[in-house]
């Protein structure tokens, strides 16, 4: 599912959004079935002029199993399945602590496009990616290698080379989902977190789907929300409320208007901050698609990241199966905490292109606040990162 407000030129005070119908229809295929120095990392990521830090190791080895960071013992979690695929590096475990930046290629947005125009949506947006960012073309590859699966056509139909350039973001978004919803009917889902980084990860979807996690719809009114309450449909000004709360939160029914996407929990959580995060490296990468307009990508992802703080702080206080499970599950663990490491990369390589995001900085705010971080950095010391430490 993709929730972006446009601005069509940054002096408007018009928004519009779009609305995955797509994504919507699947949706209701799956609810039918039943603390570190947090003023500096504020800082990196709302200061538009620091450079970006690119420092990491060599990756060059997959690793299979358990990456628990305080035993290494390297098992699979009686939670998860037997053999999570996980790219890793020597400094994995420092990447998850929070200790050794993540890094990966970005997008080369300066290489001058090829001739697309005589090519069909989906091509022409695999020939941009493939020069400028391989890894989107990969997920639209992905997205689109089985019998039934378009994520290209809802977005594109009907429209020029600009009009698909426009919607490559979204495309890249939705066909992300993908890879994890071809087992939306399973205990277990595939998340495929970086270009070189996939688990497969058990009970993340909420109790009445096979799985054991709280609703994510359980923060809606938490002590949080008064920061950023809901817009409550609300889209002429959103620069103190939430915007999205209302789709992932407690709004978007389904088709048939009754079920909302608010009672899932928080695998299908997890996969959307996934997909934020993709497409803004997808965004990143074709700057024409922008010129002259503002969009609110980076704001999806800052958004994300808010939830997932406010998520775990409510399970652990409120929910302790839910808790239990992201937090001792070292293969859940080591999947959001890498989460979490590329998702403050991503912002702080995009946050120069300032047409990427609304009021993405009001909501860093709230993201970076300690009394949030604080959460991350529980799950870190859950992964033993902090036991040299005096």
């Amino acid at each position: 599912m993709t929730y972006h407000f446009v601005h069509p030129d940054p002096s408007s005070t018009f928004r519009s959004f779009t609305f995955n119908t797509y994504t919507l229809i699947c949706l209701l295929l799956v609810l039918t079935l039943g603390c570190s120095d947090t003023s500096e990392s504020l800082r990196r990521l709302s200061d538009r002029s620091s450079p970006l830090n690119t420092n990491n190791g060599n990756e060059d080895n997959f690793y299979y199993g358990d990456t628990d960071t305080s035993t290494h013992n390297h098992e699979a979690s009686v939670d998860s399945l037997e053999d999570p695929i996980v790219y890793v590096d020597e400094n994995f475990d420092d990447i998850l602590c929070g200790q050794t930046p993540y890094f990966e290629d970005l997008p080369r947005r300066d290489l001058p496009l090829p001739s697309l125009s005589f090519l069909d949506a989906r091509s022409a947006l695999i020939s941009a990616f493939e020069l400028r960012h391989p890894d989107s073309a990969e997920r639209i590859r992905v997205g689109t290698s089985g019998e039934d699966n378009d994520c290209v056509t809802p977005f594109v139909e009907g429209g020029d080379l600009d009009a698909w350039l426009r919607a490559s973001t979204t495309v890249v978004h939705e066909c992300g989902h993908v890879e994890w919803f071809q087992d939306w009917d399973t205990r277990e889902q595939t998340f495929r977190v970086s270009p070189n980084h996939q688990y497969r990860l058990s009970n993340g979807n909420d109790r009445s789907r096979l799985g054991m996690t709280v609703s994510r719809n359980s923060i809606l009114h938490d002590s949080e929300s008064r920061f950023r309450p809901p817009c409550q449909g609300q889209i002429q000004d959103t620069s103190d409320c939430d915007v999205y709360a209302d789709t992932y939160l407690g709004g978007a029914p389904s088709l048939n208007g009754s079920i909302e996407s608010g009672t899932q929990g928080f695998a299908p959580l997890f996969d959307e901050a996934n997909q934020y995060s993709n497409g803004l490296l997808a965004a990143y990468a074709i700057p024409e698609a922008y010129v002259g307009r503002r969009v609110s990508v980076r704001d999806g992802v800052a958004t994300m990241m808010w939830y997932l703080e406010r998520y775990l702080r409510y399970a652990r206080e409120n929910d302790n199966p839910t808790y239990e499970l992201l937090s001792s599950d070292s293969n859940w663990r080591s999947a959001i905490l890498l989460y979490w490491a590329r998702a403050e990369f991503i912002l702080e390589a995009s946050k120069g292109a300032e047409e990427l995001g609304l009021f993405d900085d009001l909501i860093l705010e709230r993201v970076f606040a300690s009394v949030n971080l604080e959460e991350i950095q529980m799950l870190r010391g859950e992964a033993g990162c902090f036991d040299s430490i005096e």
